[in-house]
């Protein structure tokens, strides 16, 4: 995170996020606008949004699946993946959260 501002509970950073799932297909990092609201020390909640740019490396779905005895999928499946990689992105916020709550000063 970087470039942070703070302005009553909400806390906007540019983020730079990566994991193996995402080196997998080929995606070296995703950058975008990180917006946590924080109250008494602890991320209520939190929003990613990438930028163009990164969603623009992501892979597009393939045309046609081999057969597998299974049906194609649909756009669904595809977003349904896209939110596992936004939940694990949740999983590095919510630590990353926990260094902010440090930095703070914050205690429980």
């Amino acid at each position: 995170m970087s470039d942070c501002q703070v302005d009553g509970e909400t806390v906007t950073c540019s983020s730079v996020y990566t994991d193996d799932g995402l080196q997998a297909m080929g995606v070296d990092f995703l950058e975008g606008a990180l917006v946590l609201v924080v109250r008494d020390g602890e991320i209520q909640s939190y929003t990613f949004t990438p930028s163009p740019e990164s969603l623009a490396k992501l892979p597009p779905p393939p045309a046609t699946l081999a057969e597998t005895g299974g049906g194609s999928l649909s756009p669904y499946h595809l977003v349904m993946a896209l939110g596992g990689l936004i939940v694990a992105g949740g999983l590095l916020i919510t630590t990353l959260g926990l260094g902010l709550r440090r930095l703070s000063g914050a205690s429980r």
